[in-house]
């Protein structure tokens, strides 16, 4: 399908979730996104959600933990030895350890997701279509029961409290990837799972309603009917306006 994660991540030729959800903060963000221009928005919440993903799905350690205040020559030594890693802290370094084993000794968690009766895929590229538009994603965990049952699984670090998420994920658009990688992948389960970065590590288990997935259905269409209308049937100017109303 994509023969590496660089050339998945390279293609404009597919649109992805991720970049829908530019279209509805900002088109100036998906023109260049789709320019390959867009600066790459890294921040240590990013970071840590990426490292955690690689070691409770696939059982990879992509960081290195420094101990110490991250300058000075010491600091880039360490980063230059690490170069192929993600650099964190030693405390959030600790704290990855402590979600981690929270999220796998969680019985719920290891009922859904580490089943040894189970056949589960992770980090699962697929290609499809929404609206004859080119669509592709990738799923963090495809759990495929021996009844036949095929669910899909992401997981979610917060630095908010476990009860704040069901309103947070409206806001943050994952109705939207729920029903996009619903659409993708032809399942109709999707669920969240989510651990807080502080102590003592809730977890929080949400599947999506139908009634979820239709409001994301409708902000997917809303997105792909934007990117038709700037990008495909007229000419986006990225010097114009964003916006222009009338309060």
């Amino acid at each position: 399908m994509f023969e590496s994660d660089e050339i998945y991540y390279a293609d404009r030729e597919y649109l992805t979730n991720s970049s829908l959800k530019l279209l509805h903060s900002s088109p100036q963000k998906f023109y260049l996104w789709l320019n390959n221009k867009l600066r790459d928005e890294k921040s240590d919440a990013l970071e840590i959600g990426k490292a955690f993903h690689a070691s409770v799905l696939e059982g990879k350690t992509i960081y290195a933990s420094y101990q110490g205040r991250r300058v000075g020559k010491d600091y880039e030594s360490f980063c230059a030895e690490n170069s192929d890693k993600i650099i964190l802290t030693e405390k959030d370094g600790k704290m990855l350890n402590y979600m981690e084993k929270r999220l796998r000794g969680c019985p719920e968690v290891q009922d859904l997701m580490f089943r040894d009766e189970d056949f589960n895929l992770v980090e699962v590229p697929e290609k499809g279509t929404w609206d004859g538009i080119k669509i592709k994603g990738k799923a963090d965990m495809l759990v495929q029961r021996a009844n036949g049952e095929r669910i899909l699984v992401d997981v979610k670090t917060t630095a908010s409290e476990i009860y704040d998420f069901p309103k947070a994920a409206r806001y943050s658009n994952y109705d939207q990837q729920a029903a996009f990688y619903n659409h993708l992948f032809g399942v109709e389960r999707f669920i969240f799972v989510v651990i807080r970065k502080m102590y003592p590590y809730d977890v929080g288990i949400f599947e999506c309603s139908p009634e979820f997935i239709s409001s994301g259905v409708a902000k997917a269409n809303w997105a792909i009917e934007k990117y038709k209308e700037l990008f495909l049937n007229g000419e986006y100017n990225p010097k114009s306006a964003t916006a222009i109303g009338i309060l």
